[in-house]
């Protein structure tokens, strides 16, 4: 089984979905943990340096490593990032692992023909895909923002009327998912974790 965890359209940060993931898997065996993070900052960070020196469109946009926002990212490096993720995660389910796979797929699980090849690509595996929708209110989830300092949050900070307007809060996933609020803590797991027993063979 794959169980993706994701946050609200437009790269919602600061929903907890690593602290969620975190949190989880301590429950879980026989699953391994793959954050887009974790596997890909270290490279981004050095091709958004690298990108305003290079002759291509788009590429001056990558002011510094924190260009997360930017046409550059968007153009030469967040699908890098995405299949970078997919990859290690089908390298676990190839040795027999479960894997929970952190990252918000805004973009991905709006497209129908995405999800399709997804899940026909678990099948030859005998996996299947579950979903786990993270939710928290705007004002929380700047306060977490702040509280990391995370250079890639910049611009959000920055642009934070902007870039609410572009996160939809409503799922537009055409799949069943399970719906978790990160508002208060201790986190609400115990529904969760009877959600994917149902669905594990």
């Amino acid at each position: 089984m794959v169980v993706i965890v994701v946050a609200p359209s437009g790269s919602h940060a600061g929903t907890d979905k690593t602290h969620v993931a975190h949190a989880l898997i301590a429950h879980l065996n026989a699953y391994c943990l793959v954050d887009k993070d974790t596997c890909s900052r270290l490279f981004t960070e050095r091709l958004l340096e690298i990108l305003p020196h290079a002759d291509l469109p788009d590429a001056h946009t990558a002011k510094d490593a924190a260009s997360r926002e930017s046409a550059a990212y968007l153009r030469y490096v967040r699908d890098v990032e995405y299949a970078s993720m997919l990859e290690v995660a089908f390298e676990n389910l190839h040795a027999g692992l479960n894997v929970l796979a952190v990252a918000p797929f805004a973009r991905e699980l709006g497209d129908e023909a995405w999800i399709s090849s997804l899940e026909d690509r678990l099948a030859t595996l005998d996996a299947q895909l579950a979903i786990i929708w993270i939710y928290c209110e705007p004002a929380l989830a700047r306060m977490r923002i702040e509280r990391r300092a995370a250079a890639r949050d910049r611009y959000k900070l920055e642009h934070w009327g902007e870039y609410l307007a572009a996160t939809d809060y409503h799922p537009a996933i055409n799949r069943p998912h399970f719906t978790l609020a990160t508002d208060f803590e201790p986190l609400p797991l115990t529904p969760l974790l009877a959600y994917l027993q149902e669905l594990t063979p």
